[in-house]
């Protein structure tokens, strides 16, 4: 189609920093971020993009991961939820049951992105598979308010009205 695509070989966590000095830092810029599980959704690739003055955000974050390896993940030994929510340790409480503790987890995620200045919307649009799996949770990380107002009538809450 003629668009200017530049390929960056290797794993994002690692090519991410030349992929944004590549870019005008001060153009319009849309990243969507599909990691395989939330090992892979480092948070440095977030920080990474914050630099751009402005830029919006699609992330798929794995809430079929979250659920079934959390305690796997929670370990001294695994480094996964270290990549996705640094220092976790010192906010996620494990004394706890496990529901409580992903709330926790993705409620601190969100606070480190917030502190970037990428606010996440209000709305989350949950993504199912086949069976009613819950597969993944579609999140906007977005500084500008029109980003926001456009999810908020695209989104499930806005074309599915809620039942009183």
């Amino acid at each position: 189609m003629g668009a200017p695509v530049r390929a960056t070989p290797g794993p994002a966590v690692d090519a991410i920093a030349n992929i944004v000095s590549s870019l005008n830092g001060y153009g319009l810029h849309f990243a969507l971020l599909d990691p395989h599980n939330l090992g892979a959704l480092s948070f440095s690739i977030i920080e990474h993009l914050a630099k751009l003055k402005h830029i919006d955000i699609l992330v798929h974050v794995s809430v079929s991961d979250l659920q079934r390896n959390a305690d796997l993940y929670s370990s001294e030994v695994q480094r996964q939820f270290d990549e996705f929510a640094p220092e976790w340790r010192k906010r996620v409480s494990l004394d706890t049951n496990l529901q409580s503790m992903r709330a926790a987890m993705i409620e601190y995620w969100s606070d480190l992105v917030e502190r970037l200045g990428l606010p996440r919307a209000k709305h989350t649009e949950l993504i199912k598979g086949t069976g009613n799996l819950r597969l993944y949770w579609l999140m906007l990380l977005s500084r500008h308010p029109r980003a926001h107002q456009f999810w908020d009538k695209v989104t499930s809450s806005a074309i599915e009205p809620t039942m009183f």
